[in-house]
């Protein structure tokens, strides 16, 4: 483990966005750790431009350890946001100068160029670490130390199995389990089988009235088939019957 007093400085949008076109996500805890292990780095500044969305990403770099340094951005009209750390970078990296032995640097961005230079010229560059080695300028070819001490630049190319992020076993557990625990929608037009009354289904009890109505509608009445009954005949009814029927006779003859 390297024990001098060294200082990083980081082009925060050059190396996240350098890391994910590779198509991987830096830890940036395990980012620190690496820098402290490998180059004795003390000090860790980190240079971004602030966005309010991105508040969770702040917060995680500095729980991680890092020194930021926030640039506000510039919004336009069409939509576009420019913002610009460089001038912030090199100002801090020249203002500590006289705090750390060797500079570790960051960056893929040209515009840092002439600076690495100045510190590679005074004996304060440590090492220069490219997120991208598809994509970096091409400055740093021409300069002397470039290729010369294979442990002056470094692409994090290399670095991806050691570096990037990997949600943890009791966060996946955390994940299965809040998924499992998920309430289930229940179908409520799911069919029952044929001839078959749906559970805990109860008929409908008929409407009920808080008065009996005491008359009922009368009914039509019923057409009879019998045959209508013969009145019987009282024996005085008899005797007249009989007596108009003998003068009728009589008459007759």
């Amino acid at each position: 483990m390297a024990t001098q007093e060294n200082h990083a400085f980081i082009d925060g949008q050059n190396l996240h966005s350098g890391v994910r076109a590779l198509g991987w996500k830096i830890d940036h805890k395990k980012f620190r750790e690496y820098l402290r292990e490998s180059f004795g780095v003390t000090k860790a500044f980190m240079f971004v431009g602030y966005m309010e969305e991105h508040q969770d990403l702040y917060n995680a770099l500095q729980e991680a350890g890092f020194i930021c340094f926030f640039k506000p951005l510039l919004r336009y009209d069409d939509g576009t946001i420019k913002g610009n750390v460089d001038a912030d970078m090199v100002l801090q990296v020249m203002v500590d100068i006289e705090n750390y032995e060797k500079a570790v640097i960051v960056t893929g961005d040209g515009d840092f160029a002439g600076l690495i230079r100045h510190l590679a010229n005074i004996g304060k560059l440590g090492q220069v670490i490219i997120p991208n080695s598809r994509n970096y300028s091409s400055f740093f070819e021409r300069m002397d130390e470039f290729g010369k001490d294979k442990g002056t630049f470094i692409f994090m190319d290399n670095l991806k199995n050691k570096l990037s992020y990997r949600p943890t076993r009791n966060y996946r557990n955390r994940s299965a389990a809040s998924t499992a625990a998920a309430p289930k929608v229940v179908n409520k037009t799911s069919k029952t089988r044929p001839n078959s009354p749906a559970r805990n289904s109860k008929p409908a009890a008929p409407a009920s009235s808080s008065r009996r109505s005491t008359s009922r509608p009368k009914a039509a009445p019923a057409k009879s088939t019998r045959k209508p009954v013969q009145k019987r005949q009282t024996y005085k009814e008899k005797l007249e019957s009989s007596l108009i029927e003998t003068i009728n006779n009589a008459a007759d003859l």
